[in-house]
């Protein structure tokens, strides 16, 4: 019986080609007993030949140079590929996991709604936290990309800690999905790497609506002025025909609408040009428990950070009219089409 491995993207299950397989047969003693490497066709497939020993094998997989994809290794015992004694054979089909960071909240892949950006994990949760939190409320499908891990902090051990606080936040808020991307934290530059990986997740995921960082933050993070760049280049890149080759075939996708955010406590007010501000007076609480899951950036000793974004949300709600909000800018001026309706307390 031939045996043979199928290598499939974990996000799309499509077949991959010109992936290594790398096999590593584990021995009777334990060790190494020996290994190979076969390469996977146009349907994903590597042919491991009739001939191959009746063992356990690690399996190592080194995809294509410059795809979407990552080095993926399956070396734990219930994870091996197994070819037992009567030739049979399993798993037949192993997953090549993405570049697009962490594990999703979400396996389905259904479009979203809307995608806010943010260059950290916490900056969207810090800015619009309650606005995402209504959304989810309202029923519109809602995810977060996060262009780096945010490491390293002085607070955190490390990336798994805070990519599982961005994880454990996406939760409190409800969205259907979270990315990080695999670009480097406190080296986050506008390029064309970082543009194309950003708008492929725009292509694939389909948003009406994108939400970036507005502007500068100064004395804060240089990264979110690059990553407001590499936003509204993504957001023109996602639309760009015959350029298939340089988004991994995924279609062309037109956004209807790019917002801004602004990020830090002085770097747009309610008076800036295009801006309106979104009700959360019911979402205010969900917004702050999502930062509070941030445990190794906001300890019991930054208890004012909390204050400040509480103050700032009742501060724009009290301008506005309502218990608590959150200030979006739009590059043009927002439509009203009926008036009453849009202004009245009644």
């Amino acid at each position: 019986m031939p045996i043979s491995i199928r290598i499939v993207a974990a996000d799309t299950r499509e077949p991959v080609a010109g992936v290594k397989v790398g096999l590593c047969t584990i021995g009777a003693d334990g060790g190494d007993g020996g290994n190979a490497t076969f390469l996977t066709d146009e349907n994903g497939m590597a042919d491991i030949g009739a001939n191959w020993g009746r063992c356990r094998n690690q399996v190592y997989l080194v995809p294509p140079t410059s795809s979407r994809f990552r080095e993926t290794a399956y070396e734990h015992a219930d994870e091996m590929f197994v070819i037992w004694g009567d030739g049979t054979f399993s798993p037949r089909e192993f997953q090549l996991k993405l570049k697009l960071g962490t594990e999703e909240i979400s396996t389905d892949f259904h479009p979203l709604d809307i995608i806010a950006v943010g260059a950290h994990p916490d900056d969207v949760e810090i800015a619009i936290g309650g606005t995402l939190a209504k959304l989810v409320r309202q029923g519109h499908r809602v995810g977060i990309v996060d262009l780096t891990d945010g490491e390293p902090t002085p607070g955190s051990p490390g990336p798994e800690v805070r990519l599982a606080e961005a994880q454990a936040a996406a939760k409190i808020l409800g969205v259907q999905m979270r990315l990080t991307l695999d670009l480097p934290n406190r080296r986050l530059f506008d390029g064309y790497e970082a543009r194309v990986a950003l708008a492929k997740v725009f292509r694939k995921y389909r948003p009406k609506v994108v939400l970036g960082i507005y502007g500068k933050t100064p004395m804060a993070s240089p990264d979110h002025w690059q990553a407001m760049q590499i936003t509204d280049a993504a957001v023109f890149y996602s639309r760009l025909s015959k350029w298939d080759a340089e988004f991994d075939g995924l279609p062309v996708h037109t956004i209807q609408k790019l917002i801004w955010y602004p990020l830090g406590w002085a770097s747009a007010t309610h008076e800036t040009p295009g801006s309106f501000v979104i009700d959360i007076g019911e979402t205010l609480e969900t917004k702050l428990a999502s930062i509070r899951a941030y445990r190794t950036q906001f300890p019991p000793g930054k208890e004012r950070v909390f204050r400040m974004v509480e103050s700032q949300a009742k501060l724009l709600g009290g301008l506005t009219g309502v218990a608590a909000g959150e200030l979006l800018i739009s590059p043009h001026p927002p439509v009203v089409g009926d008036l009453l309706t849009q202004f009245s307390t009644a």
